[in-house]
């Protein structure tokens, strides 16, 4: 039996033997009137607070100390409030049902400073997502994830892929970090970037995205934002006894014929603690709409594709043109988290992630044409193979120095490929890295008053690359040595960075925020062979950059939250930056530059967040960012070692234009979020959002990872085990010639005049069949649209609908 079916029996027979577990309730139990879940942190107190206790994690609270009490208050800041008594409680059996709420309140976030701190207190714009709005959408990966919060704009060069886009800044200018721990590399491209696929959706508690600069507490690369993903906390038994808790589902959609499965198990004692998960994904093709714009009949067809017969190429014609044929892939993600309590003071956590693919086609690639052909054959990444390892030691054992000591060592492996061979060619180029990254973090934090703490803290990060290229006869299985992406000789990145933080509540209505970090990044590579007769044999970079910021959160009234935030950001460039060489569009390649300096964003925000009588909210945010020496692609000409100036290079047996990242003067981006969010009925809420951004260069160029307006409006409907979402998507449309001059060159991907405008009608729902099953299904996309969204390279589902059975214990 393949692993793959030994996979899905193993996940079938966890997921029956989930459903026939139960658990039994003890004191006042308080679930979602949805799913039947259990709430933990329900705030459960009288009126004059003299009595007040909190849900544990399975939605419990002792609430004999009530007995006398004529009035008990409910609240809990996703779910509506309910006002009730003791013997009101007694008649429901001390059992209560809370209705979910599409109007926020006073939530808790931990990424801002790396500490638990309440959203009303920070001048951040950030959005939240919680395990049950992740249950609920049901993403297929991290990417779609984010766009889900419908804040966020995510392109795909495939479909294994998803590049998220936040106010003008893409890929490098993005900080992952995932449990803490940074996954941005020294190979992080300034192109699209698809690496946010290696989290899994499935393995989350929860996740945040943090607009604007976050280089104060995460450094370098965080210029447009910061994407925090928090895996599922290892829980200790709360009776001292050994516990099993655990989940599973079991998913299938119909527009790629995916079929995923995933088990979750948390193995408890009194001072150990134990979580293994497993997830299995398999994609096959993505059907894409077929109502197409009638202004653009055939845009988006796959008419043909390229396949092996009797060993030789030939273009095939595709029966189904909605079909877009070499786009299929799988992905399998492992997740093991051990956790040791020893006493209050102690907390220590050992984390392993695995995320890899199978070998993932380059959609966007397989579809170009050079002289009315298709020009490949071949074009696809290798497995994408991330191990991440991790120590985190919590000591809460108060000093001089610190209240809360944080101490993380980390450990990741990072392996990616790219192979390509042209229609009729022979020969398939191979081009590999392999990196390991090392990182310890150590971060403090210190009350000096009851309204006043500080953090501070050290980084220190180094990656080491290499990086090598060959050639395979396809024919015969003959392998020769063939130019790299990177300098071949290997490469050396360190980041070492202190930084500190102040918050204090000025007063009932002021809270205050200001920081500051010094980084200091060395980069040295080297060429053992320069196939390219550069005039020079090796890179080195040394910089440092001082940033700082300053924000204020005040509530003049109690519903309503003003936050002004004002801060400065940088990007240092790394190896993708100075040191590849890569075909970037046909006849463009990408060459070193070692003259490239540090890239420096000067941001403000502006926020008014304003609760109406708890059951409408108001959420408007607006933004301008100021980018100095900006890093972007254009023209170049490159010096052999000779001393002669170049400005075509021969690549991959083509004589192509010469490019590099270089920096331009400067660029300013600007833009807003409106989103507004309405109770209408106990049972029927609907939320709407809107996020525009502009921005230009010094040449009054477009910025490249600026997408169109878009937007969603959804309505919710809730009721006994029931909760159903009818919503709509929509994007305004892109004009060529307001397109940065690199996507002007990747006309193939756009119709002739850009990219036009769209709009999906959606639906979901989710069904509680029994406390421990779950139903989900939904209907995307169902006027089965045909659309591509703006800069990707494969275009968006057509009409899609999912399946999936979720078990609990």
């Amino acid at each position: 039996m393949c692993n793959y079916h030994r996979f899905r029996l193993i996940t079938i027979l966890i997921f029956f033997f989930l459903i026939s577990n139960s658990v039994v309730a003890q004191t006042l139990t308080i679930v979602s009137k949805a799913d039947l879940g259990p709430i933990s942190g329900v705030f459960v107190y009288t009126n004059d607070f003299s009595l007040a206790v909190a849900t544990d994690e399975d939605g419990k609270a002792d609430i004999s100390r009530f007995k006398n009490e004529p009035l008990i208050i409910i609240q809990h800041p996703a779910f509506k409030n309910v006002t009730t008594s003791y013997p009101e409680l007694k008649e429901l059996n001390f059992k209560l049902s809370l209705v979910e709420s599409v109007v926020g309140l006073d939530e808790v976030t931990i990424s801002v400073n790396k500490w638990e701190q309440k959203t009303s207190e920070v001048p951040n714009k950030m959005a939240r997502i919680s395990a049950k709005k992740i249950a609920f959408d049901n993403p297929q990966t991290s990417a779609d994830l984010l766009e889900n919060t419908n804040e966020v704009f995510v392109q795909k060069s495939q479909l294994g892929g998803g590049s998220p886009m936040i106010r003008g800044f893409s890929a490098n200018r993005l900080l992952i970090v995932v449990d803490g721990i940074r996954m941005n590399n020294v190979i992080y491209r300034s192109g699209n970037l698809q690496n946010v696929l290696s989290v899994d959706p499935a393995s989350l508690e929860s996740a945040e995205v943090i607009f604007g600069p976050g280089t104060i507490i995460y450094g370098s690369d965080a210029l447009g934002g910061v994407l925090n993903f928090n895996t599922v906390p290892v829980k200790l038994s709360s009776s001292g006894k050994y516990e099993m808790k655990g989940s599973s589902f079991i998913r299938y959609s119909t527009a790629s014929k995916e079929q995923s499965e995933n088990v979750m198990l948390n193995f408890r004692f009194k001072k150990w603690g134990f979580v293994t998960g497993l997830s299995f994904s398999e994609f096959g093709d993505l059907r894409a709409g077929s109502n197409r714009n009638e202004d653009y009949p055939y845009f988006g067809m796959r008419n043909e594709y390229v396949a092996q017969v009797d060993g030789r190429d030939t273009v095939m014609l595709n029966s189904n043109p909605d079909v877009q044929i070499g786009s299929a892939y799988t992905k399998t993600n492992i997740l093991q988290k051990i956790r040791f309590k020893p006493n209050d003071s102690i907390d220590v956590n050992l984390n392993f992630v695995y995320s890899t693919t199978s070998d993932v086609p380059r959609y966007d690639r397989l579809i170009q044409y050079s002289d009315n052909t298709l020009k490949y054959a071949e074009w696809y990444y290798g497995p994408q193979d991330w191990l991440m390892g991790s120590l985190n030691m919590l000591n809460k054992h108060k000093t001089k120095l610190y209240d809360q000591l944080k101490i993380s060592l980390a450990y990741q492996n990072y392996e990616e490929s790219r192979h390509d061979r042209k229609l009729y060619a022979t020969d398939l180029r191979s081009r590999t890295e392999q990196l390991n990254i090392y990182s310890l973090n150590i971060d403090l934090d210190k009350e000096l008053s009851p309204a006043t703490h500080f953090y501070y803290g050290f980084e220190e990060v180094i990656n080491t690359v290499t990086s090598s290229g060959i050639k395979t006869n396809i024919l015969n299985g003959d392998v020769v040595p063939s130019a790299s992406r990177y300098p071949d000789g290997g490469t050396f990145y360190n980041i070492g960075a202190l930084y500190s933080s102040l918050k204090t509540k000025l007063n009932q209505k002021l809270d205050f925020t200001g920081g500051v970090r010094y980084s200091n990044i060395y980069l040295n590579s080297e060429f053992d062979t320069n196939p390219y007769d550069f005039s020079f044999s090796n890179l080195n970079i040394q910089t440092g950059a001082l940033n700082g910021s300053l924000g204020i959160v005040a509530h003049p009234i109690e519903e309503l939250q003003l936050n002004v935030n004002v801060g400065s950001g940088f990007r240092a460039p790394n190896l993708d930056d100075v040191g590849k060489v890569f075909d970037s569009e046909p006849g463009n390649v990408v060459v070193p530059n070692d003259n490239l300096q540090s890239e420096y964003a000067y941001n403000a925000d502006f926020g008014l967040n304003w609760n109406i009588q708890s059951i409408a909210e108001l959420k408007l945010s607006a933004f301008y960012t100021y980018l100095d020496n900006a890093m972007v692609r254009r023209d170049y000409t490159y010096v052999d070692q000779d001393g002669v100036e170049h400005d075509s290079i021969l690549y991959d047996d083509e004589m192509s234009k010469v490019e590099a990242i270089v920096n331009t003067g400067y660029a300013h981006l600007w833009g807003g979020n409106a989103m507004i969010s309405f109770d209408l009925t106990e049972k029927i809420g609907i939320t709407s959002s809107a996020n525009f951004t502009y921005g230009i260069d010094d040449e009054d160029l477009p910025m490249r990872h600026v997408p169109p307006f878009f937007g969603n409006t959804s309505v919710f409907y809730t009721t006994n085990r029931l909760k159903a979402s009818l919503y709509c998507n929509y994007n305004a449309a892109r004009k060529l010639e307001d397109m940065a001059p690199s996507e002007q060159d990747k006309a193939y991907l756009y119709t002739e005049d850009g990219a036009p405008a769209w709009y999906t009608l959606n639906m979901k729902l989710s069904y509680q069949l029994h406390k421990n099953i779950q139903v989900n299904c939904g209907l995307e996309n169902i006027l089965d649209v045909h659309y591509r969204p703006y800069s990707s390279g494969i275009s968006a589902p057509g009409r899609n609908f999912y399946l999936t059975l979720r078990a609990s214990l």
